[in-house]
Protein backbone atom coordinates (compact mmCIF):
# COMPACT_ATOMS: atom_id res chain seq x y z
CA UNK A 1 0.00 0.00 0.00
CA UNK A 2 3.06 2.24 0.98
CA UNK A 3 4.51 1.69 -2.32
CA UNK A 4 1.31 2.47 -4.03
CA UNK A 5 0.98 5.46 -2.83
CA UNK A 6 4.89 6.37 -3.54
CA UNK A 7 4.48 5.26 -7.44
CA UNK A 8 1.07 7.61 -7.53
CA UNK A 9 3.15 10.32 -6.45
CA UNK A 10 5.70 9.94 -8.16
CA UNK A 11 3.79 9.44 -11.35
CA UNK A 12 1.62 13.06 -10.27
CA UNK A 13 4.59 15.14 -10.17
CA UNK A 14 5.45 16.64 -13.32
CA UNK A 15 8.79 15.50 -14.78
CA UNK A 16 10.46 19.37 -14.27
CA UNK A 17 9.50 19.28 -10.63
CA UNK A 18 11.61 16.78 -8.20
CA UNK A 19 10.07 15.63 -5.15
CA UNK A 20 11.71 16.22 -2.01
CA UNK A 21 14.40 13.83 -0.59
CA UNK A 22 12.37 13.04 2.22
CA UNK A 23 9.34 12.15 -0.11
CA UNK A 24 12.35 9.54 -2.19
CA UNK A 25 12.78 6.85 0.34
CA UNK A 26 15.39 4.39 -0.96
CA UNK A 27 13.57 0.70 -0.76
CA UNK A 28 15.26 -1.11 1.99
CA UNK A 29 16.74 -3.95 1.41
CA UNK A 30 15.51 -7.01 3.71
CA UNK A 31 18.34 -9.51 5.20
CA UNK A 32 17.51 -12.45 5.80
CA UNK A 33 17.45 -12.75 10.06
CA UNK A 34 15.47 -9.28 9.49
CA UNK A 35 12.56 -11.23 7.92
CA UNK A 36 10.74 -12.10 11.36
CA UNK A 37 8.01 -9.94 11.69
CA UNK A 38 8.46 -9.07 15.88
CA UNK A 39 6.23 -8.36 18.58
CA UNK A 40 7.10 -4.99 18.33
CA UNK A 41 6.90 -4.34 14.70
CA UNK A 42 2.89 -6.24 14.52
CA UNK A 43 2.31 -3.11 17.17
CA UNK A 44 3.67 -0.64 15.50
CA UNK A 45 2.17 -1.86 12.01
CA UNK A 46 -1.62 -1.96 14.19
CA UNK A 47 -0.33 2.16 14.73
CA UNK A 48 0.73 2.96 11.43
CA UNK A 49 -2.99 0.95 10.01
CA UNK A 50 -4.76 3.42 12.08
CA UNK A 51 -2.85 6.82 10.97
CA UNK A 52 -3.96 5.98 7.29
CA UNK A 53 -7.47 4.45 7.74
CA UNK A 54 -7.66 8.14 9.95
CA UNK A 55 -6.83 9.72 6.84
CA UNK A 56 -9.98 8.25 4.87
CA UNK A 57 -10.24 7.93 1.44
CA UNK A 58 -7.85 8.53 -1.01
CA UNK A 59 -10.56 10.08 -3.69
CA UNK A 60 -11.92 13.48 -3.98
CA UNK A 61 -15.19 14.86 -2.99
CA UNK A 62 -16.74 13.87 -6.37
CA UNK A 63 -15.47 10.86 -6.10
CA UNK A 64 -13.11 11.00 -8.70
CA UNK A 65 -9.26 10.55 -9.19
CA UNK A 66 -7.27 12.78 -6.62
CA UNK A 67 -5.07 16.04 -8.05
CA UNK A 68 -1.28 16.27 -8.02
CA UNK A 69 -1.17 18.09 -4.87
CA UNK A 70 -3.26 15.58 -2.84
CA UNK A 71 -1.43 12.31 -3.99
CA UNK A 72 1.93 14.00 -3.46
CA UNK A 73 0.69 15.33 0.42
CA UNK A 74 -0.91 11.92 1.24
CA UNK A 75 2.47 10.11 -0.32
CA UNK A 76 4.43 12.10 2.33
CA UNK A 77 1.59 11.59 5.13
CA UNK A 78 1.86 8.18 4.61
CA UNK A 79 5.99 8.38 4.82
CA UNK A 80 6.06 10.39 7.89
CA UNK A 81 3.55 8.16 9.76
CA UNK A 82 5.96 5.19 8.90
CA UNK A 83 8.27 6.34 9.67
CA UNK A 84 6.84 7.65 13.17
CA UNK A 85 5.66 4.03 13.54
CA UNK A 86 9.53 3.06 13.33
CA UNK A 87 8.89 1.17 10.00
CA UNK A 88 10.35 0.83 6.81
CA UNK A 89 8.45 0.09 3.38
CA UNK A 90 10.09 -3.08 3.58
CA UNK A 91 8.64 -3.59 6.87
CA UNK A 92 5.41 -2.18 6.12
CA UNK A 93 5.02 -4.84 2.85
CA UNK A 94 5.69 -7.74 4.73
CA UNK A 95 3.65 -7.24 7.97
CA UNK A 96 0.90 -6.64 5.51
CA UNK A 97 1.55 -9.45 3.33
CA UNK A 98 0.88 -11.97 6.76
CA UNK A 99 -1.76 -10.31 8.20
CA UNK A 100 -3.63 -10.50 4.72
CA UNK A 101 -2.93 -13.93 4.62
CA UNK A 102 -3.92 -14.78 8.39
CA UNK A 103 -7.55 -12.60 7.87
CA UNK A 104 -7.94 -14.52 5.21
CA UNK A 105 -7.28 -18.05 6.87
CA UNK A 106 -8.95 -16.90 9.72
CA UNK A 107 -11.97 -15.69 7.11
CA UNK A 108 -12.12 -18.99 5.66
CA UNK A 109 -12.08 -21.08 9.06
CA UNK A 110 -15.40 -18.76 10.13
CA UNK A 111 -17.35 -18.87 6.84
CA UNK A 112 -16.46 -22.95 6.97
CA UNK A 113 -17.83 -22.86 10.53
CA UNK A 114 -20.87 -21.26 10.00
CA UNK A 115 -21.63 -24.15 7.16
CA UNK A 116 -20.50 -26.33 9.00
CA UNK A 117 -22.80 -25.36 11.81
CA UNK A 118 -25.65 -24.76 9.64
CA UNK A 119 -25.08 -28.97 8.19
CA UNK A 120 -25.02 -29.82 11.50
CA UNK A 121 -28.19 -28.53 12.68
CA UNK A 122 -29.70 -30.14 9.83
CA UNK A 123 -28.65 -33.30 10.39
CA UNK A 124 -29.56 -32.88 13.98
CA UNK A 125 -33.48 -32.06 13.60
CA UNK A 126 -33.11 -35.54 11.75
CA UNK A 127 -32.24 -37.51 14.36
CA UNK A 128 -34.41 -39.63 16.71
CA UNK A 129 -35.00 -37.86 20.25
CA UNK A 130 -32.03 -39.46 22.54
CA UNK A 131 -29.43 -38.90 19.46
CA UNK A 132 -30.55 -35.22 18.80
CA UNK A 133 -29.94 -34.81 22.74
CA UNK A 134 -26.66 -35.14 22.82
CA UNK A 135 -26.58 -33.84 19.08
CA UNK A 136 -28.16 -30.55 20.48
CA UNK A 137 -26.16 -30.65 23.73
CA UNK A 138 -22.66 -30.82 21.06
CA UNK A 139 -23.59 -28.11 19.07
CA UNK A 140 -24.53 -25.48 22.24
CA UNK A 141 -20.80 -26.08 22.96
CA UNK A 142 -19.42 -25.26 19.55
CA UNK A 143 -21.60 -22.20 19.68
CA UNK A 144 -20.71 -21.19 23.03
CA UNK A 145 -16.93 -20.80 21.26
CA UNK A 146 -15.98 -17.54 19.43
CA UNK A 147 -14.72 -17.91 16.36
CA UNK A 148 -11.31 -17.17 17.49
CA UNK A 149 -11.22 -20.26 19.68
CA UNK A 150 -12.02 -22.33 16.56
CA UNK A 151 -8.83 -24.19 15.91
CA UNK A 152 -6.80 -22.50 12.63
CA UNK A 153 -3.80 -24.45 10.85
CA UNK A 154 -1.05 -22.45 11.06
CA UNK A 155 1.24 -24.53 9.45
CA UNK A 156 1.08 -22.76 6.16
CA UNK A 157 1.65 -19.84 7.38
CA UNK A 158 4.41 -21.29 9.50
CA UNK A 159 5.86 -22.81 6.63
CA UNK A 160 5.86 -19.37 4.80
CA UNK A 161 6.36 -16.99 7.20
CA UNK A 162 8.02 -18.44 10.18
CA UNK A 163 6.56 -19.25 13.75
CA UNK A 164 8.24 -16.16 15.24
CA UNK A 165 6.49 -13.84 12.38
CA UNK A 166 3.29 -15.94 12.69
CA UNK A 167 2.96 -15.94 16.46
CA UNK A 168 3.41 -11.85 16.62
CA UNK A 169 0.74 -11.53 14.62
CA UNK A 170 -1.56 -14.49 16.54
CA UNK A 171 -0.67 -12.69 19.68
CA UNK A 172 -2.23 -9.15 18.36
CA UNK A 173 -5.35 -10.64 16.13
CA UNK A 174 -7.74 -9.11 17.29
CA UNK A 175 -6.61 -5.55 16.93
CA UNK A 176 -4.39 -6.86 13.83
CA UNK A 177 -7.51 -7.61 12.12
CA UNK A 178 -9.84 -4.54 13.51
CA UNK A 179 -6.99 -2.47 11.62
CA UNK A 180 -6.79 -4.58 8.12
CA UNK A 181 -10.48 -4.11 8.36
CA UNK A 182 -10.00 -0.88 8.30
CA UNK A 183 -7.72 -0.57 5.56
CA UNK A 184 -9.80 -2.56 3.58
CA UNK A 185 -12.94 -0.39 4.42
CA UNK A 186 -10.91 2.43 2.89
CA UNK A 187 -10.05 0.72 -0.17
CA UNK A 188 -13.82 0.01 -0.81
CA UNK A 189 -14.58 3.54 -0.35
CA UNK A 190 -11.82 4.15 -3.22
CA UNK A 191 -14.09 2.01 -5.84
Amino acid sequence: MAVGLMALACQACPKSQALPDAAVAPRAEVSPESKVITDAQVTAWVRYAGFLASQGSSRSADGGAPGNAQVLARALADAEMRTDAGLSEGQVDGIEELVADFVAARGTVKLTGADAMAEFERVAAGMPFDQRKKAEAALADLKAKTPEQVPLSLGPLYAKYGKPSVDAVVAHEADVTHAWELLMNLNGAQK
